[in-house]
């Protein structure tokens, strides 16, 4: 029976395709509806009672009913005669059982109907099978011939796909994808249209030599993207070949050209005439797993689901003379793409960046760079020398040592620093603490992998589906709501400076000199940060290059440039955040605020004791209330959105600038930490136990309601949800009223009664060292993902396996580059900090707290530092007696 159709449908255009050729009178002196008929050998009759088609037997004859055609308005005699002798023969033999079919107001309407009512359902076992779908062919077949009969402009037209004639403007002549329209204009495209009369001549000398086949002309030809590929698959980062377009360089008499490596921008569309679809009201529908047979320009459709990138926004490489400028590639490129629009239905617009255009003759190195190149070999030498006398002199017996010259060489030592960063001490007093070490371990590490996921899912992605697909799934939200892993550090900080300094005012009866204690902080901090800064600003820019190089790191080093001061004064965080030098220097800021809140506190609770709990729980209150106040009143979301747009450049959004890095909105960690600082003297004064069943109980219960502030994150992340103040206000406090408790019971848990095996992995020796590198790798580890993501040739392909080779790069570099700052300038900085501090007390006794001599310093790291791994405030370690421990060593 299909067979029997399928020859009606191809008579049917056959008839048509001859019709469209001649006049309809001689169409009608040579066909008739009866050689159809005979043709397909029909064997059934379709009558019309009743405005429905009724189907009859072959012999019956119903003469007083009006003919299907008079049913189908706008086609002439014969075209629907054809149609009403296919439509009876596809009826008879395939549509047996099919007693009423409603006549639509053209053919392919009638088929489309005809296929929603001739099938059963799916498993119907009189359902003939793949007959749906060939019907469908049918109805889409028929419905460009309804169009063509009506609106013909040549049997070209029947090799349109079906969808052209319904939502394409059949008036345009052409058509034309988006690729070929683009290699029309590349192919031989130079700069014509600017006043730049450098550039035009080595415009057309390039021309001159492109047509010659010249090679370096064809060099830089080559290294262009002339036609896109990849673009149905969200690649939009067309990066050509970064390499060959900058080496090109081309030496003669009477002239001189450079490559120089541009990324323009192109926002492109169908015009509204050609397909007015395309600018229909914007859905949430996914880009993927579109019908097949949808018009492909439905993909490029802008989307209002923030999760996505634009679709119809393409950058491409472009290989010009280096005497052009931004300017002149984009006058001349649009004009180039509006003439381009008068052959093709598709409108464009360009847009061309400064940063995003790069050749070699811009690369200067600055008087900056050199000072601090021979700052860092000053360093390298000082330390290579006082390590080999370290090692030939004073651990050695052969030498009578100069304990002045003892004094100011040891510092520098990697020997003796390396020494200092592996000690473990297992005394009771140090391991009370020693989780610690291993929460700054941990994470330190969620840091780093998070930055890694951050910056690669930011950036130029050969498959963006990959981010915008999986940050819908709840899973996803442990990275999606990462940032509240900050929060770890937080808590360690303001329990460690609250316990440390409430036991030494207790000592010493209150007299402690506060403006010392802030002095060394700063001391502490300041010149291993600014030093770091200063390699941001100076020396990073000429450590590599690559297509986004200029956009993504020399944009970090610019910015470094200019609001250095706003991270020297630590307020980097309120002023210019839009603008921030270092993107993870706001923690330092936020800490240090802190730090001199909570010795204040501190101060406040020791001197009226009694008002030490009330206090703290009006602190917490009101940390946890107001910023959902803020919250709320701003319409800002809840956590920062992991969304492609803002990872490619955090600091730009809002959020970020006004809610993620202030100090007073992310307070709640911080006094808690110092609320379970005050709790743990209390309890270890009391001597009270944990009883068993509590413990555990209580870490069951944080092992799952833990996970609430990630997987609770993906409620944000529904497309089209509609956007609620309220719900975004409270999750804001109650994914901190969440994870901090679970810090400071890890803490004060371990400190009091631990936790069994839990304990003693803490205790292990391998998270001593990693825990004091923690301040410098914090300081670091950004660098290598910005270098490692400016320099790449070609888009990332996101997937597990290359998040996690980066994760593991990142880390292996990580902690090199953390090694390396600290024993070339933390750590001597740290003891010449000690002995500056001392000698500015002239002689007064030092606060026991500060003359310890390395109790913690030893065992917990530096935590007055302000970071992971140095961020919390353990005051016993900010002096120690300089090598007095060590004896002389003569012969």
């Amino acid at each position: 029976m299909k067979i029997i159709a399928v020859a009606s449908l191809l008579t049917a255009i056959l008839l048509i395709s001859s019709i469209h050729c001649q006049t309809p009178g001689q169409v009608e002196d040579q066909i008739s509806p009866a050689d159809v008929l005979e043709t397909s050998n029909a064997g059934s009759v379709v009558t019309e009672s009743d405005g429905k088609l009724v189907q009859g037997d072959e012999d019956e004859e119903d003469e007083e009913e009006p003919s299907t055609s008079s049913m189908i308005p706008n086609t002439n005699n014969t075209i629907a005669k054809i149609v009403e002798a296919v439509a009876s023969n596809m009826t008879a033999n395939i549509m047996p059982n099919v007693k009423e079919v409603k006549i639509p107001m053209d053919i392919g309407a009638v088929l489309e109907t005809v296929s929603q009512q001739m099938f059963k359902p799916e498993g119907d076992a009189d359902t003939p099978d793949g007959s749906s779908r060939w019907v469908q062919n049918v109805a889409r077949k028929a419905k460009r011939l309804y169009a063509f009969s009506n609106e013909s402009s040549g049997l070209e037209d029947l090799n349109r796909p079906y969808w052209y004639d319904q939502s394409l403007s059949s008036n345009q002549s052409d058509w034309i994808w988006i690729s070929s329209a683009f290699y029309d204009l590349m192919n031989n495209f130079v700069i014509q249209d600017t006043n730049n009369e450098e550039c035009k001549k080595h415009s057309e000398i390039y021309l001159q030599h492109l047509k010659n086949f010249t090679y370096w002309a064809m060099k830089m030809r080559d290294s262009s993207v002339l036609s896109p590929t990849g673009l149905l698959d969200g690649n939009f980062w067309q990066l050509g070949n970064y390499d060959e377009c900058v080496g090109m360089y081309i030496t003669k008499p009477d002239f001189r050209i450079i490559g120089k490596y541009c990324l323009p921008q192109l926002t492109f569309r169908p015009t509204r005439q050609y397909y007015p679809d395309y600018y229909r009201e914007h859905t949430d529908s996914d880009y993927y797993g579109q019908d097949a047979d949808a018009n492909a320009y439905d993909f490029f459709r802008p989307n209002k689901d923030p999760a996505k990138v634009p679709r119809n926004e393409l950058h491409w490489a472009i290989c010009i003379p280096h005497t052009c400028t931004t300017t002149d590639l984009q006058t001349t490129l649009q004009k180039s793409f509006n003439e381009l629009s008068k052959k093709y239905p598709l409108e464009f617009e360009v847009k061309v960046e400064e940063s995003k255009c790069f050749d070699d003759t811009e690369r200067e190195y600055t008087t900056g760079f050199f000072v601090f190149v021979a700052f860092f070999l000053l360093i390298c030498t000082l330390v290579a020398v006082c390590t080999t006398y370290d090692i030939l002199v004073l651990r050695t017996e052969y030498w009578t040592v100069n304990e002045t010259l003892k004094q100011w060489t040891l510092p520098f030592s990697v020997v003796e620093n390396v020494r200092k960063l592996c000690q473990h001490s297992k005394s009771p007093d140090d391991l009370q603490f020693s989780t610690v070490h291993m929460l700054k371990c941990i994470s330190i590490a969620q840091v780093v992998m998070g930055h890694r996921v951050m910056n690669f899912l930011g950036n130029v992605l050969v498959n963006p589906q990959f981010t915008e697909s999986r940050v819908k799934n709840p899973f996803w939200g442990y990275f999606n709501n990462g940032p509240v892993i900050v929060d770890t550090f937080f808590v360690i900080g303001g329990f460690l400076t609250f316990y440390y300094l409430f036991l030494e005012l207790e000592d010493r009866k209150g007299k402690i000199n506060f403006l010392v204690i802030y002095i060394y902080r700063i001391l502490r901090i300041t010149p291993v940060y600014m030093i770091v800064v200063a390699f941001y600003i100076h020396v990073l820019p000429y450590l590599g290059e690559g297509p986004l190089w200029e956009t993504l790191v020399v944009r970090e080093s610019d910015r470094c440039r200019e609001n250095w001061w706003t991270n020297l004064l630590y307020i980097n965080n309120y002023v210019n955040t839009d603008n921030q030098c270092m993107l993870q220097a706001w923690y330092l800021a936020c800490d240090f605020h802190f730090f001199i809140a909570g010795t204040i506190v501190c101060w406040i609770v020791w001197k009226w004791r009694k008002s030490g709990y009330p206090l703290m729980v009006f602190l917490m209150v009101l940390s946890i209330v107001y910023p959902p106040y803020v919250v709320y009143q701003g319409q800002y979301w809840s956590h920062f959105k992991a969304y492609i747009s803002n990872m490619a450049d955090p600091t730009s959004e809002r959020f970020f600038q006004d809610i993620y890095v202030k100090s007073h909105l992310r307070a709640f960690p911080y006094i808690f930490g110092m609320f379970c600082g005050l709790l743990y003297i209390d309890l270890k004064k009391s001597g009270w136990m944990m009883p068993f069943w509590y413990k555990w109980g209580t870490a069951g219960l944080f092992c799952i309601i833990g996970h609430i502030p990630f997987i609770g994150s993906g409620l944000f992340y529904v497309p089209g949800r509609p956007y609620d103040a309220m719900e975004n206000a409270i999750f804001f406090s109650l994914q901190r009223l969440i994870w901090a408790p679970i810090i400071g019971f890890i803490i004060v848990g371990h400190g009091t009664c631990g936790f069994e095996m839990a304990s003693k992995f803490a205790n292990l020796r391998m998270f001593v060292p990693v825990g004091r590198l923690t301040f410098c790798c914090y300081l670091v580890h950004v660098i290598f993902q910005m270098m490692d993501i400016g320099s790449m040739r070609s888009p990332n392909f996101m997937s597990y396996t290359n998040i996690t080779f980066g994760i593991f790069q990142d880390l292996g570099l990580t902690a090199i580059g953390g090694l390396v700052l600290n024993l070339l300038i933390e750590s001597p900085l740290d003891r010449f900090q000690k002995m500056f501090v001392k000698k500015l007390l002239k002689g007064q006794k030092l606060p026991s707290m500060l003359a310890k001599k390395e109790q913690v310093s030893e065992s917990q790291g530096n935590m007055l530092t302000p970071e992971p791994g140095h961020l919390t405030g353990n005051l016993n370690m900010a002096f120690e007696q300089s090598n007095s421990d060590k004896p002389k060593t003569n012969v």
